[in-house]
């Protein structure tokens, strides 16, 4: 698909993610994001920190 601004992406299967947690307008540090969801246990969350791991986010904003 091409998207707003011409460049081509890539359209995956559609996937289903099992979220554990959604919160909505929460703060997170000096943000305060729309919706923070979270598809893993906490744990992994702070071993995921603790290692510098990246993460997916989703910006739905545009």
């Amino acid at each position: 698909m091409t998207d707003l601004d011409g460049k081509r992406r890539l359209v995956t299967p559609l996937q289903s993610i099992v979220l554990i947690d959604v919160r909505l307008e929460s703060a997170e540090g000096d943000l305060i994001p729309d919706i923070v969801a979270v598809s893993c246990p906490p744990e992994k969350l702070e071993k995921l920190r603790s290692m510098d791991v990246d993460v997916l986010e989703i910006d739905v904003s545009g």
